[in-house]
């Protein structure tokens, strides 16, 4: 509960309001969580075309933890949340995360990867990556009572670490491609998981809005149910 933050007596802290400024400051650097201020707190409850997203924090044993980002609906009513690895997607998704971004992805083992689709492992490897660069388009469409939306992203990486045996620069193609292949996976699902929620933090009402606005009218009131009906491809 939130009154185990409001009333705790953090040893060696600042006063609360300083302390939990700094924190968020801090984890937002890093693509930990999502920041908001007041101002677009209040554009996002008010905006039809998106739906709210906050930093989440726990009281730990001697300080408080940012665990991530929580997923509020319009009426700014709690309803998921990411965590810190989640966060950091949907902060590229919105263009919005701090350069490099530091991804740790978990890569299945060879005996279950396929030529052109990566399955869900409990494996151990992962391979770390800063993303350098980040360019992306959205493509608005609107076909069989649904709107389409077409996500093209182009990223420029360095790998930090692996725990698996490969050699980089002679098999630099075969990792881009497990790369490229499981953050596509990552992101997705991530899309996904959030539509099943009829939430909308990415914004892609306001590109419905924007291009297809004889369509965005008549499910404007309740985008995020139409949204969660949306075609989304990367």
């Amino acid at each position: 509960p939130i009154s185990s933050v409001i009333y705790n007596n953090f040893k060696d802290k600042p006063a609360l309001p300083e302390y939990l400024t700094d924190l968020i400051n801090t984890n937002k650097l890093y693509n930990r969580t999502v920041f908001t201020t007041f101002h677009e707190f209040h554009r996002q409850t008010f905006n039809k075309g998106i739906t709210p997203a906050i930093s989440e924090i726990k009281k730990g044993k001697k300080d408080v933890i940012v665990t991530g980002s929580a997923l509020l609906t319009s009426r700014g009513i709690y309803k998921m949340s990411l965590n810190r690895y989640e966060s950091a997607l949907l902060l590229m998704l919105q263009k919005k995360a701090n350069i490099p971004v530091s991804l740790t992805l978990k890569i299945p083992s060879h005996s279950v990867e396929s030529n052109s689709h990566l399955k869900d492992t409990d494996g151990d490897d992962f391979v770390t990556i800063n993303v350098l660069s980040i360019n992306r388009d959205i493509h608005t469409g609107y076909n069989d009572n649904h709107f389409k939306f077409n996500i093209a992203m182009d990223f420029k990486v360095s790998v930090s670490e692996l725990t698996f045996n490969m050699d980089i620069d002679k098999d630099r193609k075969k990792l881009t491609s497990l790369i490229t292949k499981q953050l596509n996976k990552d992101l997705n699902d991530l899309i996904h998981k959030i539509q099943k929620q009829q939430l909308d933090p990415f914004g892609f009402g306001d590109y419905a809005r924007a291009f297809q606005y004889k369509e965005w009218k008549t499910v404007k009131d309740d985008w995020p149910s139409a949204f969660s009906k949306t075609r989304i491809s990367s």
